[in-house]
């Protein structure tokens, strides 16, 4: 017997989206280090231009016109891109993130941004052909049904607007990293044990979430022994039975998360005139971080810009290969 079958026969779980799962949960989604949101941008961090190639890469995409940003999570990348923009409106699917949200706004004074909350799979709330472009960051294979999702940004973009997306695909667990678990402290100060199992083949992962009043370390021992092995010892099984009482909270979601090929394909379902996988801005970025240093390196971030900006105008145009699951731009 694996873990997921040994949870799937004692646990009850009750069936959820990712957001009740997760989103709803985080005080930030991006643990506060988020450059310019959280923290100052620090102009000799890897990390740091990296941020700043993908969001200009967001913004050279999309333009500058009315924007949608579909699930900005802390405020990323709308708050960053909305100086370049007439206008933003983040749709998150998640109270708390839209909270975190606004809060981040009003911290940074950025006044030309709304945030809006929409169910889980609720139509959005825009008639159609009312955005000139839209961002999705990691955000559309987070909904119950992701075909359904990008219909409906097609629905609200307009004729000629392009929507940018960047997205997890599972090709990236093909390193011993579909069967994961992970252990965090919730903002109610419980503590959640997360088990992903990701089919890749399927392009589905199922996540087990258990919560606990208090976690020991035999417990989150205990789960990372099981997760990993293919047959569960008797000894290691027995441990499981005797804590299954301690368990809170048991929840259990489904996320379909595509390759490349399948989002081109559903692309060219729902009606895209055109779909190109790119290179990417903050691939771009990383790589002249390396390239400039001492003194050639830009000491500020306008410096930056003006040399990042004319370099990803450029690369955002260039096809990539669709397996390396590249950036998607999609034309309406």
């Amino acid at each position: 017997m694996n873990i997921f079958d040994w949870l799937k026969q004692n646990i009850d779980f009750q069936e959820c989206d990712s957001t009740a799962l997760m989103y709803d949960y985080m005080e930030s989604q991006s643990n506060e280090l988020l450059p310019i949101i959280y923290q100052p941008f620090d102009i000799d961090n890897l990390s740091h231009w990296r941020d700043r190639g993908y969001i200009l890469d967001f913004h050279y995409s999309v333009g500058e016109g009315n924007i949608l940003d579909f699930g900005p999570g802390d405020g990323w990348p709308s708050l960053m891109i909305a100086p370049f923009t007439n206008r933003i409106t983040g749709v998150e699917a998640s109270n708390t993130r839209v909270e975190v949200c606004r809060i981040n706004a009003a911290r940074l004074g950025i006044q030309n941004v709304e945030f809006v909350h929409v169910k889980p799979g609720d139509k959005l709330p825009f008639e159609n052909n009312f955005f000139d472009g839209i961002t999705a960051a990691s955000s559309i294979e987070q909904t119950p049904d992701p075909f359904a999702t990008l219909s409906e940004l097609y629905r609200v973009l307009k004729p000629g607007g392009k929507l940018r997306m960047y997205y997890e695909s599972l090709a990236g667990y093909r390193d011993g990293r579909e069967k994961e678990m992970v252990s965090w402290q919730t903002k109610d100060s419980k503590f959640r044990i997360d088990i992903y199992n990701r089919i890749i083949d399927r392009e589905e992962t199922e996540i087990y979430s258990l919560e606990f009043d208090l976690l020991s370390d035999d417990i989150t021992t205990l789960f990372r022994d099981t997760t990993d092995a293919e047959d569960i010892p008797d000894d290691l099984l027995k441990k499981l039975n005797n804590i299954t009482r301690s368990i809170d909270n048991p929840c259990k979601a489904r996320l379909v998360q595509p390759d490349c090929r399948t989002w081109l394909e559903w692309m060219g379902k729902i009606g895209f005139s055109g779909c190109l996988p790119t290179r990417n801005g903050g691939i771009l970025a990383e790589l002249m971080f390396n390239t400039y240093k001492g003194e050639n390196r830009p000491t500020n971030l306008d410096q930056l810009d003006e040399l990042l900006i004319p370099f990803i105008a450029e690369i955002i145009k260039i096809k990539e290969p669709v397996l390396s699951n590249p950036m998607i731009t999609a034309i309406k």
